[in-house]
């Protein structure tokens, strides 16, 4: 039997399931360097603002994904509209990160890239009163 290094086995895996980007999870320290903050204590102040989507991760410390900062590395607007309407950040975002029907198939989290929040908005806000269209 020949043994895959972990990176080989979640691009097969990502690969079977379809989806095409591997989602990148980042430290407190990773994400502190990425926005420019000196501490991380400034980047867990952040996310209990939800200025940033973060949550426990399964060995020390939290994660948070690196999709939720722009090009600039900054959070995505809206992003804390939206983590307030979840009010958990892992449900927030494996959400915007979901190919809804009602978006022809796009993510929430799409939206969010392109500047529209109202549209993201409008979705959360039916998909969490149970309006699945």
């Amino acid at each position: 039997m020949r043994l895959v290094p972990a990176a080989e086995a979640r691009r097969r895996m990502q690969e079977r399931a379809g989806t095409a980007v591997l989602e990148e999870l980042l430290s407190s320290d990773e994400i502190a360097m990425r926005l420019g903050l000196k501490t991380r204590q400034s980047v867990h102040d952040w996310m209990r603002k939800g200025r940033l989507l973060g949550w426990q991760g399964a060995k020390r410390g939290y994660v948070f994904p690196a999709g939720q900062l722009d090009d600039r590395n900054r959070p995505l607007d809206g992003l804390q509209h939206i983590g307030q309407l979840f009010g958990d950040a892992y449900a927030a975002w494996a959400w915007m990160t979901t190919p809804k029907t009602a978006l022809d198939g796009e993510t929430p989290h799409a939206l969010l890239v392109r500047g529209d929040l109202d549209r993201a908005v409008e979705i959360a806000e039916g998909d969490l009163q149970g309006d699945f269209a």
